[in-house]
């Protein structure tokens, strides 16, 4: 019995020493065409982890992203840090891509209108926390006109290399 109290109270204490830092949640409203972008920085002033909940809403097309954490090192100091960046584009329930916050761009393809949410996880663990940015815009869909003229296009190189073979 006294060992299963001991072992009982090792885990509660391991648990208590775990830090979190306060979770937020922004509403990013619509994300525009290129080349506009969202931007937003997200600070977190406490030391922890944390999931943050970014909503936003997008017209049909393809979602470029990028995450990037802000370190700060200030005389051999972590002033400002976070590790293990990701985030994850979720539309619904239902989980579509998963990123890592390291400033590369990524892209999330053929997405049709509606709402989504990106979960942004990590650890600030500077003495001040951490700090991210989160940019966010959409590709530009082409005009049907520019698929008519790309199509129009390809007959005439077509047509102008059967004129050419045949003589």
């Amino acid at each position: 019995m006294k060992l299963k109290t001991i072992a009982a109270a090792a885990v509660l204490a391991l648990g208590a020493n775990t830090a979190f830092a306060a979770d937020i949640v922004h509403d990013a409203g619509m994300i525009p065409v290129a080349p506009d972008t969202f931007y937003h920085l997200f600070d977190h002033d406490t030391i922890g982890t944390f999931t943050d909940t970014i909503n936003f809403t997008i017209t049909a097309g393809d979602l470029a992203s990028s995450a990037n954490p802000l370190n700060v090192m200030l005389s051999g100091q972590n002033v400002s840090n976070i590790d293990n960046l990701q985030y994850t584009l979720w539309s619904g329930s239902t989980s579509l891509y998963t990123f890592n916050g390291d400033n590369t761009t990524n892209w999330a393809t053929s997405l049709p209108a509606g709402d989504y949410v990106i979960k942004v996880t990590g650890n600030a663990n500077g003495s001040h926390g951490g700090t991210y940015g989160l940019a966010m815009q959409l590709a530009p869909i082409p005009e049907p006109q520019t698929y008519a003229m790309l199509l129009a296009g390809l007959g005439l190189v077509g047509f102008a290399a059967r004129r050419r073979a045949a003589k």
